[in-house]
């Protein structure tokens, strides 16, 4: 089970709260695309210009321990959907170690999906997001606490 999702919105190194007001700006300049607002189970994370939000949530809903999940993953890029490619990698930096699997992404009408996680402990996990595009690159991470 997670442990409040909205209170694990991290962008490097900022604390909470501060990362709640630094996404507060991004989030409304992207119109297009899904209000965490009215969605309390998804999560955040930002690149560190603001230009490029990602939101995600598992599916078919709460993180488990011990079980495979899905990630529903859309990508905003200023005010517009992402249109490049996405790779998808979770660690826990306080025990050194990764996932035991390698998650497979999909393009989807509505942005992507990430198939095959599996989270085999509880603690905090640092969901990494790698995209490509035209521009370039971009990595995005979120840190959640799975309880």
């Amino acid at each position: 089970m997670i442990n409040s999702p909205t209170g694990y919105f991290r962008r490097l190194r900022m604390t909470r709260f501060g990362a709640l007001l630094a996404l507060a700006m991004p989030v409304a300049g992207h119109a297009q695309c899904p209000d965490t607002a009215l969605d309390p189970s998804s999560y955040t994370s930002a690149s560190e210009d603001n230009q490029i939000v990602v939101y995600f949530r598992g599916q078919p809903g709460a993180i488990p321990i011990g079980a495979f999940f899905s990630l529903d993953i859309t990508i905003c890029d200023s005010a517009k959907r992402w249109a490049g490619t996405l790779t998808v990698d979770a660690s826990m930096p306080a025990h050194g170690h990764g996932m035991n699997y390698q998650p497979e992404v999909q393009a989807t009408a509505s942005g992507f999906i990430a198939e095959g996680l599996l989270f085999h402990m509880p603690g905090q996990w640092r969901l990494d997001f790698n995209l490509q595009g035209d521009a370039g690159s971009q990595h995005i991470y979120s840190f959640i606490e799975i309880e």
